[in-house]
């Protein structure tokens, strides 16, 4: 096995350079859309709206209050901060599945008990993030905010780098399928891999993949287990590695037994805690996203079927159980053919959507990154992609927030990020021209 350059190990560094960057230009009592210091960056920096989300969910989580309110409520946050009596409400909203709460949660548990008042508990995070202390109570309650949010930002460049190390060691023993890690020194993803949590699941997804090469099967399914507990996204994996493992029918048994009962680990505590209501609202919020481009309907894909109608849902729900069952009906030869279709799949999964989310690339890493070494079409599609993204949010998109001006730009980036998807289709390729194209690994991280 031809193994990655040894100057390659030095790409986990990088993510920690960025993060120095980002808290050198973080002001520490206030929030907003750029640094103080260099306010023309806007958001090209950072990003503070997310992470701010995940600090309000994880302020609610260190009270030990219950999710499940259905709509994120709105109010002036101002006005609700001035008054003493307001009461919070029965429960919280929360977006995203209730086992990402132990993530959000430490950037509280280590800080002094904020004493937050209910206004902040039940506030939308944009308001957090829009909102200026107005005095001295205001901005020590702010600075903790910054923070929390600064918890989840070396948090995820510690997964960062962890990510790049799995990826430089390899999936199969002896550094097979090892490289592609500087995808994730590209701008895009350093980006969104600091200021979303997707690298979590992305990284557990990868040691997911390293353990089967190596044929630690019980330790595949928990990781990946572990990885659908706070994104979805992985559970759809789990089809073709079962289809993998099928051959070794004690091998396939002893993976679905153990995902299994890891899920159930993970899941039924949340039950018992929180009730159904609780666990469900998350992606009950998922799948009811309204639409916000770009996206391929109306460019690539008709219109009308990214409609909230009975055919849109049947079009976007039938596609994704097609292609699955293409991609079951031959067994994968080996890891490499399981990584490609699962990229495949996941590339399905982000074309479908009625919304577009710039963090989607991450998803990819762990699949697209170990074939870049051996397939020039993958390494292009993959750089394109990071580009794109980052051109698309937050070159463009953060810029402005006016429902105007997003309007004027829908047709331009909803035709550049097909451009990019248009050729993704023809990654279904791969699996037929492998061997035949590249039989050398080229030296790349």
């Amino acid at each position: 096995m031809t193994r990655v350059p040894r100057l390659c190990w030095l790409l986990p560094a990088v993510p920690f350079v960025y993060l120095a960057v980002i808290l050198w230009l973080q002001p520490a009592d206030h929030l907003g859309w750029g640094p103080d210091k260099a306010p023309w960056l806007g958001r090209l920096v950072y990003d503070d709206f997310d992470v701010t989300a995940y600090a309000v969910r994880g302020l609610n989580a260190h009270a030990g209050r219950t999710p499940g309110l259905e709509e994120e409520p709105s109010c002036y946050l101002a006005t609700a901060l001035d008054d003493p009596g307001r009461s919070l409400r029965e429960r919280y909203y929360l977006e995203y599945p209730v086992p990402a709460l132990l993530l959000f949660r430490l950037g509280w548990d280590w800080q002094s008990d904020p004493q937050a008042p209910a206004a902040l508990h039940d506030a939308a995070y944009h308001a957090v993030v829009l909102h200026v202390p107005r005095d001295g109570t205001e901005g020590r309650l702010w600075s903790q905010v910054r923070r929390a949010t600064q918890t989840y930002l070396i948090l995820m460049a510690g997964c960062c780098a962890a990510l790049m190390a799995v990826l430089l060691v390899g999936y199969e023993r002896g550094g097979g399928l090892a490289g592609g890690a500087f995808l994730l020194a590209l701008p895009a993803a350093l980006y969104f891999g600091l200021n979303r949590f997707d690298l979590l699941p992305a990284l557990l997804t990868a040691l997911s993949l390293a353990a089967l090469g190596r044929r630690w099967v019980i330790a595949s399914a928990v990781l990946l287990a572990a990885a659908a507990a706070v994104k979805v996204y992985p559970a759809l994996l789990a089809p073709l590695i079962l289809r993998y493992l099928w051959a070794d029918g004690r091998a396939a048994a002893a993976w679905v037994t153990a995902f299994a009962a890891a899920g159930a680990a993970v899941v039924l505590p949340s039950l018992f805690v929180f009730g159904w209501e609780a666990v469900w609202a998350p992606y009950r919020f998922q799948l009811a996203r309204w639409p916000s481009p770009p996206t391929a309907y109306g460019y690539v894909l008709p219109d009308s079927l990214g409609k909230d109608d009975l055919r849109g849902h049947l079009f976007r729900q039938g596609a994704l159980a097609l292609g699955l069952l293409l991609l079951l009906w031959w067994r994968p030869a080996d890891l490499a053919a399981l990584l490609r279709r699962g990229a495949l799949l996941l590339i399905l999964v982000v074309t479908l959507p009625v919304f577009y989310s710039p963090q989607w690339l991450l998803w990819l890493v762990p699949l697209l990154a170990p074939l870049t070494r051996q397939q020039w079409p993958v390494l292009a599609l993959a750089v394109a992609l990071d580009a794109v993204t980052y051109l698309t949010f937050p070159v463009v998109l953060g810029i402005r927030n006016d429902d105007q001006y997003l309007g004027s730009l829908r047709a331009p980036l909803s035709e550049m990020y097909d451009t990019w998807l248009t050729p993704c289709a023809s990654f279904a390729q791969l699996e037929r021209v492998w061997w035949s194209s590249l039989h050398q690994r080229m030296p790349l991280c």
